[in-house]
């Protein structure tokens, strides 16, 4: 998904379209309600919607000109994001954090988005607290850390972060 489909996500009705074996645990219900946004059996009349799967969450945009929709979704266990961890000193983010040649024990992304750097900071050693001030993006990156601590070569790098939903901006 681009920003573009960001702004839709924000200016049109949104719901949460679950797969029938997760609305039995009632996981979907929780998770609708803490979006503010209703739990739907059937996403059509919906161009942006969340579809909950038991494999992940995906923000899910329909457009009219394509056949295919666009998806978004938090995964650090693809094979590009595995190789990032294995070698996470060669990162520029890496290099570019180093106090007197040694990374940091701890860190804050304030602005945590999709997580990627977050990952990386915590697959270097630091922990990380990350914020994410949009519930909705918040949602997809508390998705991706949770099914990445049930994988083996991704759970030491979730044990080091802690996910904040909130803003870190006083108004």
């Amino acid at each position: 998904l681009t920003k573009h489909h960001l702004d839709m996500a924000y200016n049109l009705p949104l719901a949460l379209f679950a797969d029938p074996s997760v609305i039995i645990t009632h996981h979907a219900q929780q998770l609708a309600d803490s979006l503010n946004i209703p739990l739907i059996s059937d996403p059509q009349g919906y161009q942006v919607f969340f579809s909950l799967t038991p494999d992940c969450l995906e923000l899910i945009a329909l457009e009219e000109a394509s056949k295919k929709p666009s998806s978004l979704r938090v995964d650090f266990t693809t094979i590009k994001n595995l190789h990032r961890i294995r070698n996470p000193h060669k990162e520029l983010l890496i290099r570019a954090i180093k106090i007197r040649r040694k990374i940091p024990a701890a860190v804050v992304d304030a602005t945590g988005g999709l997580g990627r750097d977050a990952f990386l900071l915590a697959a270097a050693g630091c922990k990380v607290d990350v914020f994410e001030r949009n519930c909705l993006i918040g949602a997809l990156l508390a998705d991706g850390l949770k099914r990445a601590a049930l994988t083996p070569q991704t759970a030491y790098v979730c044990d080091r972060i802690r996910l904040h939903i909130q803003n870190t901006v006083k108004h």
